[in-house]
């Protein structure tokens, strides 16, 4: 084995070894007070819910609890308005989400994804979203009224596309009469060659 191949093994083995190390996002919050509540029951439900970043968790007092309309108002203080629905990647029952919750081990150091060897999924995922006020638009204050183009009379056309040729009907008439023309001279040249074959006979 050379030396370069045994320096490749070596630093795939180092790269095995290495664990992945959990690191929160950059715009991760951490909410102090919360209680802490106890491990799911038989009846409880468990939801995730997405906030704005510009939302403060603390202000939300209240939740609807039907989500039978795709959009409701959260009762929330101040001029600014949310509403909150379910996610729509994340519909189809409760085990439908592909989500799931991450609790921290016996020594509590650590995070893992499952629970008493069953994963922890959320029945509900939820967004809350604000409400943008768009203003009406009275469309016919900017509309601008159409103006026909001046159309210039006596213009003949030259040049014509490929496969297309003049199409006005002095044309086709001058066609016609071109056509009659060929066939009556031709009918007389006909008769012609036949009566000089008759005076030879």
């Amino acid at each position: 084995m050379s030396g370069t191949s045994k320096h490749l093994l070596d630093t795939e083995d180092v790269q095995e070894r290495e664990t992945a190390v959990f690191a929160a996002p950059t715009d991760y919050k951490r909410v102090k007070h919360l209680k802490k509540f106890h491990k799911k029951k038989g009846n409880e439900q468990l939801w995730l819910i997405k906030l704005p970043r510009n939302l403060d968790p603390e202000k939300i007092k209240s939740l609807p609890s039907n989500f039978s309309d795709p959009e409701q108002l959260v009762p929330i203080e101040g001029k600014i308005q949310y509403t909150i629905g379910e996610d729509k990647t994340q519909k189809g029952g409760p085990g439908s989400s592909n989500l799931s919750l991450l609790v921290p081990d016996e020594g509590r150091e650590l995070l893992k994804i499952s629970g008493h060897g069953r994963s922890l999924q959320f029945d509900k995922v939820l967004n809350v979203s604000e409400v943008v006020q768009i203003p009406e638009v009275d469309y016919k204050k900017f509309a601008v009224p159409r103006s026909n183009v001046v159309k210039v009379e006596g213009l003949v056309t030259r040049h014509f596309a490929s496969g297309y040729g003049p199409e006005s009907e002095g044309d086709k008439q001058e066609d016609r009469k071109s056509k009659k023309h060929k066939k009556h001279s031709d009918n007389d040249s006909h008769t012609r060659k036949k009566s000089k074959k008759d005076k030879k006979k």
